[in-house]
């Protein structure tokens, strides 16, 4: 995998060499002849399809990782559990155990081959109610509740087994780009979810004396809007011939399922406008981002200047430098790509390096393609921030799977329904900056 992610690294380099060299080769004309700007255009095209997937395969390689560490934890939970004389030092069986893979994550459920070949059967063959109890076991009562969630209609909403989850997971994390960034709460129930919000800080510590009256500070205030995951439902459609001869239906199913839910969610993460539905950071919001926080990418409406970037980074506070990220339309990116400092370098920098960012002036620069993408007067082109201060809150158990026999019967297809239960803000405002475009016409 390595190897692959470093050819197409590579290959990705040669086209930015290729698209700079036609700059270079105009830049005393100031503009692109129309053939060379067909040219620069279909080149920058393909730089932007690797970029994509390059960050698809770095996001495959981080989920399984993670998947893996947490598959290890469970086994050493499991192990301590059935070990009646645990070693010295081994947490409580009560106590759950904290680690980097797990930290203010739900704990991964014990996968059980008896569950997922019931929900296999489920998926191909829509089986009633008893004979779904007696595949898994009707000894184990407990086991059949845990999976299923009510009664409708002619089917059942199941919540799957773990693998089908993760299969889920994976096709959905590739394209969300926030939620690998922010933090992201596991929530018992919907009415858990008040999230305040700071307004404004309070003033500096004050330096005292030994034995002195200790001053009130009224600056901070803080706001507040809650994160209630609400319910968000995706339809895929399968043939029924396609069930007869596909021995993993499952994996078909999550596998669209997790793009759906995936863009679905990054849409919202993006430019949601937080009713009934996450709150975007490319939203203008007092509980959200605030308009104090837009800079001027550009006096103008037909570029992004060198300046109005410099404004943006300096513009954000330095103690969020550490951990800020610029996110932008592929569209927009390649408008940037063309700018140089006062040297004449180029401002992106982009990564040969397998699991490294691009860079835009030092900080990695992310492509999004829900991100703005028009180049228009008083639009919102790009950001720049902590995104660890975008907070995701979901239900512990927040997929269930619908299948419907008789909707789809007369195209000779079943649908399948999924639903998850979600919700999204950014919960400080300071720690982001949004480049904006100016109102005047300009080249």
């Amino acid at each position: 995998m390595a190897e692959e992610l470093k050819a197409l690294l590579e290959k990705r380099a040669a086209l930015v060499n290729q698209s700079r060299e036609i700059l270079d080769r105009n830049n005393n004309a100031g503009h692109l002849p129309a053939d060379e700007q067909a040219q620069y255009d279909k080149i920058f095209a393909d730089v932007n399809t690797l970029t994509g997937e390059i960050e698809q395969r770095n996001s495959f390689d981080e989920r399984r990782k993670k998947l893996n560490e947490a598959d290890e934890w469970g086994k050493q939970v499991e192990k301590r559990n059935l070990d009646p004389n645990p070693p010295a030092g081994t947490p409580n069986p009560g106590q759950r155990a904290e680690t980097p893979s797990t930290r203010g994550r739900c704990e991964k459920r014990k996968a059980n081959p008896k569950h997922f070949d019931a929900f296999e059967n489920y998926l191909h063959r829509n089986i009633d109610e008893h004979e779904y109890r007696r595949a898994i076991n009707p000894l184990l009562p407990v086991e059949y509740r845990g999976l299923l969630a009510d009664t409708a209609g002619s089917g059942h909403d199941l919540i799957p087994p773990v693998e089908f989850i993760d299969q889920i997971l994976i096709p959905r994390d590739r394209q969300v780009l926030i939620r690998k960034k922010a933090t992201v709460r596991r929530l018992l129930k919907s009415t858990d979810g008040y999230q305040p919000t700071i307004e404004t800080n309070p003033d500096d510590a004050d330096w005292t004396t030994e034995i002195a009256n200790v001053n009130e500070d009224s600056g901070l205030t803080t706001g507040k809007r809650e994160l209630k995951p609400t319910i968000l439902t995706k339809l895929v459609k399968v043939s029924i011939k396609e069930l007869m001869v596909l021995p993993q239906v499952s994996e078909l199913i999550a596998d669209r399922l997790g793009y759906k839910f995936g863009v679905t969610e990054e849409k919202a993460f993006m430019t949601g406008n937080g009713s009934n539905q996450p709150l975007g950071v490319f939203t203008a919001s007092v509980n959200g981002i605030k308009t104090a926080q837009d800079v001027m990418g550009s006096n103008t409406s037909a570029h992004v200047t060198f300046d109005g970037l410099q404004a943006a980074k300096f513009a954000l506070p330095p103690p969020y430098w550490t951990n800020a990220e610029w996110i932008f339309h592929p569209t927009i990116m390649q408008d940037i790509a063309t700018l140089k400092d006062t040297l004449g370098r180029y401002l992106w920098q982009p990564n040969t390096i397998v699991g490294q960012p691009d860079v835009l002036l030092g900080f990695p620069a992310r492509l999004d393609v829900w991100a703005p993408s028009t180049l228009a007067a008083d639009a919102y082109v790009g950001i720049l921030g902590d995104f660890s201060y975008y907070h995701i809150a979901d239900l512990v158990e927040p997929f269930s799977v619908q299948r419907l026999n008789e909707l789809y019967a007369g195209n000779n297809q079943v649908g399948f329904l999924g639903r998850e239960f979600c919700d999204g803000m950014p919960v400080m405002s300071e720690a982001f900056i949004r480049v904006k475009l100016g109102s005047s016409t300009g080249s």
